[in-house]
């Protein structure tokens, strides 16, 4: 299976962001 690098980190980051909004401080 071929997984993009540059989509991967891409996904990587989005999630990054995204969790601070599912688990509030």
């Amino acid at each position: 299976m071929y997984i993009n690098v540059e989509l991967l980190f891409l996904l990587r980051s989005h999630m990054s962001l995204l969790k601070p909004l599912f688990q509030p401080h």
